[in-house]
This record gives C-alpha cells, sequence and structure tokens, in this order.
C-alpha cells in the first residue's frame, strides 16, 4: 500500500478531472462529496506541516512562513463574515484551509526522488489521457462534443476551463522531457497531445499560457554547459531550440485569425472582457477593502455588468469577470488581491526557475480567465505547487500531526446538512415522469424534496426559486420566491418570480418593487416590463415599462389581451418613434408593424407563447453557472403571442444598438434564453 502513495497526486488529478471536479460533474452532491474527499486526503498527508504548509522555513522567519501561507484565507474569512452573498461563500471559507494544507500533502507524497519520479510519470500519463479524451470528444470519437464547433471541452466540460486545467498540469510532465526511454517518449507524447488539446479549445487564456510556457521552456530546459555544447554545432540551434522554436510557430500560426480579430476589434469575447473590467472596477469601488465576499461573482456580478453593451451576448448567463485578479479584487477587495500576490512572491521570489516554470503559464492565463471556483482546477495548481515544493531539499520540521482534526469535524458537521440537501436537489432533478404516475403527483414529490433541502440548507436561493414555481398556494409560493430574491441579491429571473408571485398573493407593493428590481437587473427581458405595465393598467397607463418591454422585444406588441393593452402600446410606439437614441431604420420597422397591425385578424390569428425558461442550455444554465447545481429546465415566464410575420425577423433594439442613455438604473446579466412555441418563423 505505502507503494502506491506516490501515485496519491495523479489519481487526485485523474478523478477530479473525470470524476469530481469538472463543470458539470462538480455540479451534483456525489462530485461535491468527491471532491470533499480528494481535500480531505491530501490536506490530512499534509496537516504535519501546518506551520509552514509552503516550505518556507528555510527561506524567511517562522512567522513570516506562517502568515504568507494563512493571511490569504484569515482575509477570505472576514471578507464572508460582511458579505452580501454569505451563503456563496461558504464553501470556500470551510475548505481554504485543506487547500492550503495539500500541497505539503502532495510533497509528503513524494518524500524522495524515486518517489518523486514516479509521481511525476503517473501525472504525464494523466494529461495525457486527458488530453486524449478531449480531442476525441471534439472528434465525437468517444462521445458526443460538447459544443457544435470543434473545440476541446471534455473531460472539464468548458473550453476555458480545460485549457487552465492542461497548462496547470503541462508544465509538470515537461519535466521529464530530458529522460531517455520510456519515460522520455511518454512525457513527449502526453506534452504534444496537450498542446493541440489547448490550441483546440481556441481559448485565449490557453493561447496566452502556452506562449508564456513556451518561452519559460527556452530559458529553464535548455541544456547548460557541456549538454548544451554537445547539442549545438558551430553555434547553431540545438534540437531543442528548434523543437521550441517549431511549437512556437505553430502556437502563432494557430492564434494568428485570433490576434488578428482583437487587433481590429472584432474579437466579441475580447470587447465583453473590457465591460467585465469596468464591472469590476464599479463593485470594488463600492467595497474597496473586503469586496462583496468570497463567491459574490456569481450571484452580485449582475449589479455592475452593462448588459445593454453591445459586446455582451443577450440571453448570457455571466458569473465571474474572465479575469482570476478580478475577481479576487471584487470579491475579496485590496487586501485580499494583496494577501494573494504576497502569496506568490513569497513562494517564488527565492525560488529558481523550475517554480517559475511551473507555475507561470497557468499564471498568465488567469490574468484572461476566471473559473477558480471549480474543484478540478484547484486540485491542478495543487500538485503544481506540490512539485515546486518537493523539488527543495531543505529542512522542512512538521508540527502536530492531529492539528487538523477539529476542523475536519467543523467541516463535516457543516458541510454534511448541505451535501444532504443538495442530494435532495439532484433526485428532484432525476425525477422523471412516469405514465403510471400524474403530473400532479411528480410536483407534489418535487416539492416535498426541495422543502426538506430548503430546511437542510436554507440560504440556497436556488431551492426556494425551484418551491415558487412549483408551490399552488400563493402565499407561500411569493414568500419562497422573495426569499431567494433577497439570497441571491443580484439575479434577475428571481426578481421577475419574485414579482409575479407576490402579486398572485396581493402584495402589490412588493410586487412592483421586485418587478422594477428584475427590469433593472436585465434590460433585455421583455417580461418584467411587461408584468410591470399590465399590473398598474388602468389605473395608470406606463408607458416606460411597455416601451422597455418593446425595446427587449417587438413582438409583445401582439401579445394577449391585446384590447386591454392597447392603450398602452399605441403610446409606448409613439414614444419610441421620437426617440432619437434609436437607429432610425429600427423605429421605421416598428412604427410600420404598429400601423398596419389589424387587431381582429390578430385575435383571430394563429397563436403561440414566448417562454422564458432556466436552463434550457448548458451555455446559458443559471443553475450550473451561478449555483454549481445540475441544470433543471423549467419555464418562468410566457406570454401568449399571435402570429405576426412583421415582427418575426425584427430584431430586439440592444441588438442594433447601445441604448444605455435610455436606462435610468445599473444594469445587470443572466436573462435565461427566450424561446417561441406555436409561431411560424419565430426566432
Amino acid at each position: 500500500m505505502r507503494s502506491l502513495v506516490p501515485l496519491v497526486p495523479a489519481l487526485a488529478l485523474l478523478t477530479t478531472a473525470f470524476g469530481f471536479g469538472g463543470l458539470w460533474s462538480g455540479a451534483s452532491a456525489s462530485g461535491a462529496l468527491g471532491s470533499l474527499l480528494v481535500w480531505l486526503v491530501l490536506a490530512a498527508l499534509g496537516a504535519a506541516h501546518w506551520r509552514d504548509p509552503l516550505r518556507l522555513g528555510a527561506r524567511y522567519s517562522a512567522p513570516v512562513a506562517l502568515a504568507a501561507a494563512w493571511l490569504p484565507w484569515l482575509v477570505l474569512t472576514i471578507s464572508w463574515a460582511v458579505s452580501l452573498v454569505p451563503r456563496a461563500g461558504e464553501w470556500a471559507v470551510l475548505v481554504g484551509p485543506l487547500v492550503i494544507l495539500a500541497p505539503a500533502g502532495v510533497v509528503r507524497c513524494w518524500p524522495d526522488e524515486g518517489a518523486r519520479r514516479l509521481g511525476l510519470v503517473a501525472v504525464a500519463a494523466v494529461l495525457g489521457l486527458v488530453a486524449s479524451w478531449g480531442l476525441l470528444a471534439a472528434f465525437d470519437v468517444v462521445c458526443c462534443a460538447a459544443e457544435d464547433e470543434l473545440r476541446v471541452a471534455l473531460p472539464l466540460g468548458h473550453h476555458n476551463l480545460q485549457a487552465l486545467w492542461l497548462l496547470g498540469v503541462l508544465p509538470i510532465a515537461c519535466s521529464l522531457l530530458r529522460d531517455r526511454g520510456w519515460t522520455g517518449w511518454l512525457a513527449g507524447s502526453a506534452v504534444s497531445l496537450a498542446v493541440v488539446a489547448v490550441l483546440l479549445t481556441r481559448s485565449l487564456a490557453g493561447g496566452l499560457g502556452l506562449m508564456v510556457l513556451l518561452i519559460g521552456s527556452w530559458v529553464t530546459l535548455r541544456p547548460r554547459g557541456e549538454d548544451r555544447s554537445a547539442d549545438t554545432s558551430e553555434g547553431r540551434f540545438g534540437s531543442r531550440e528548434l523543437t521550441l522554436l517549431g511549437v512556437g510557430v505553430l502556437v502563432l500560426a494557430a492564434l494568428l485569425p485570433r490576434i488578428v480579430s482583437i487587433a481590429t476589434g472584432r474579437d466579441a469575447s475580447f470587447g465583453a472582457r473590457w465591460d467585465y473590467l469596468q464591472a469590476a472596477i464599479a463593485g470594488l469601488a463600492e467595497r474597496p477593502l473586503l469586496g462583496a465576499g468570497p463567491g459574490g461573482s456569481s450571484w452580485l456580478a449582475g449589479q455592475y455588468l452593462d448588459v445593454v453593451s453591445p459586446a455582451l451576448v443577450a440571453d448570457q448567463v455571466v458569473t465571474d469577470f474572465h479575469s482570476l485578479p478580478l475577481d479576487l479584487s471584487f470579491e475579496t477587495g485590496i487586501l485580499g488581491l494583496v494577501a494573494m500576490v504576497l502569496l506568490v512572491v513569497f513562494l517564488l521570489w527565492k525560488d529558481g526557475g523550475w517554480a517559475r516554470f511551473l507555475l507561470s503559464p497557468l499564471l498568465a492565463a488567469s490574468l484572461v480567465a476566471g473559473w477558480f471556483d471549480i474543484a478540478g482546477l484547484y486540485v491542478a495548481l495543487t500538485v503544481g505547487v506540490g512539485a515546486v515544493l518537493a523539488e527543495r531539499d531543505d529542512e522542512w520540521t512538521p508540527a502536530t500531526r492531529w492539528a487538523l482534526t477539529p476542523w475536519v469535524a467543523l467541516v463535516v458537521v457543516v458541510v454534511a446538512p448541505k451535501l444532504s440537501a443538495h442530494a435532495l436537489f439532484d433526485r428532484a432533478v432525476r425525477l422523471a415522469g412516469d405514465p403510471s404516475v400524474s403530473p400532479s403527483q411528480i410536483a407534489q414529490e418535487r416539492v416535498r424534496l426541495l422543502e426538506q433541502a430548503q430546511e437542510l440548507d436554507p440560504y440556497m436561493p436556488l431551492y426556494r426559486l425551484h418551491l415558487a414555481l412549483l408551490e399552488p398556494e400563493p402565499r407561500a409560493a411569493a414568500e419562497h420566491a422573495l426569499s431567494g430574491a433577497k439570497a441571491a441579491h443580484g439575479l434577475s429571473s428571481l426578481w421577475l418570480v419574485a414579482g409575479t408571485k407576490l402579486h398572485a398573493a396581493a402584495r402589490k407593493t412588493e410586487s412592483k418593487a421586485a418587478l422594477k428590481q428584475a427590469c433593472s437587473l436585465d434590460p433585455r427581458d421583455p417580461f418584467a416590463p411587461l408584468a410591470l405595465a399590465r399590473q398598474q393598467f388602468p389605473r395608470v397607463v406606463d408607458v416606460n415599462s411597455m416601451s422597455r418591454a418593446l425595446l427587449a422585444d417587438p413582438r409583445v406588441m401582439t401579445a394577449d389581451r391585446l384590447d386591454f393593452q392597447w392603450e398602452m402600446v399605441t403610446a409606448a410606439v409613439h414614444r419610441l418613434e421620437n426617440e432619437e437614441t434609436i437607429p432610425l431604420g429600427w423605429r421605421a420597422s416598428l412604427v410600420s408593424a404598429w400601423r398596419s397591425l389589424d387587431r381582429r385578424e390578430v385575435a383571430a390569428g394563429e397563436r403561440g407563447r414566448l417562454i422564458l425558461e432556466l436552463d434550457s442550455s448548458t451555455e446559458t444554465s443559471l443553475s450550473l453557472y451561478a449555483f454549481k447545481r445540475r441544470p433543471w429546465r423549467t419555464t418562468v415566464a410566457s406570454v401568449d403571442l399571435a402570429a405576426f410575420p412583421a415582427l418575426e425577423s425584427m430584431p430586439s433594439a440592444f441588438d442594433v444598438a447601445d441604448l444605455s442613455r435610455l436606462i435610468d438604473e445599473p444594469c445587470a446579466l443572466s436573462a435565461p434564453p427566450r424561446r417561441v412555441d406555436g409561431v411560424p418563423g419565430a426566432r
């Protein structure tokens, strides 16, 4: 059994990549439990070194070594204590100490050169397996590709996440490239496959990381002294230099189209990152020292992100700022960012080029990519740091071996009910229609499971959202919906549900406030302003709300109860006709459609429904990205429509112009995609 200990880091990489730590696998209760067990095993192995988990004692004094390792977690905990959304950061605070101790656990697995070599070979094998699986999946060989286009995204579940994981592990395998025999061939094959896989992720972060890796390879792995003279001839490049040059040319060729699109301003992804930067700065300005709290970007980014910007895609769920420094600044403030930078400086400053070579690609890629809330990526980073520490030969005195026991007990006590609630939610998601069971009975069973989950984990907004959608009693549904919206704070869909459920429960003042919040958070959504306008009519003709609904989706002009709201539609069209901020062509199309609208023909014609759904696709799954839960496809809102050809091909005004000046309050994110059933030619 002891001979298998050097394989533990590779097994941790393998299990988190394929089983517990991916975007999809980590969203299940079993995935969350599996990743927690991985952290517990690695932390238990390194717990004896809790006073100096990063092996800094020989380079710095004992207090400095202790502070450098634990200061980031201390700042994280203080930020969580004053967080706007404490439920979002509970997992990070609880697992944080385990993550800090995990690199020391990797070192304990590799106590001597033989064990370290065996561990590195196993890591290289896992790298080759993950890269191969991603390439085969992209070509539909082993399973269906994650996306329609050729882009490596499996097994981690997303192309950016896949690229970051490969960049975290790839440099470790590079240390074996000088080996002769089968280990060198294994490492070379794994590295080659990983480079190709990173390129085929088509990730900007992946390309940046590869370029840094090549530069580091040139400096760190090139032969020196006699070895170099044996590999070169009369000053010419040696085989290693030629290989690196060839790979560099390949990387540049693969990245050239992306570089050109960025340089010419046609790259939508790069343009969106500018909006993410502005949003993160705006959030940091409100809470500069300690930020919004760990995990806050998943639920709060929408209050600062200008989704009216043409650079951002409608209906896209945004739960990070696509940059680790921005995410850290927003969530933990300036103190958290400074603590993390100091940790990196202490780790690399007095070390050799090997440490910088291992960690620099991932650090560079993190400048334009987030995703550090996924267990698989943290494990890859942990093994990389452990590989750096295992190279050191200085004295490393252990402390008390059982120091971690009280914290493990606390984690078990706090996490157990939440994992149980997570498992109940998974059961509710999997509950399929049985021909022998009526839909009402299925709904009742789901309500029962969600009520149990909510009792075990009362501050998880997603459980309350689904309870509100399934609960038949209006007052109970309204209470669940409002509690969920307040807990999540910045997710427009939850405020929309809260507004509709509060109105059904005759809590009209609160309903109006909730719908206004939904309008503020997502100007592109027509459902909230339409509901707001209808609820006030005929007492108030709310031209502003009706205009907002038409800007978001002109098809609501033919919504049900047409005669009832005709006065509002007429006033809204007249207002938009004179709004110079909107392109003249769009205004002319709207007025033409309105003038050609025959109410009798529309009322007697074919009808369909405009539907707002949660989790209708992987790319727009609110459950998956914001809450790390399995997608549950369900209808949030719907409106009856009439088939009217003049409106079917007319885009949203937000798709053709920057309408930020028309929006009075901060804009935001996460509107699930809309679809239409039963209307010919609907988009």
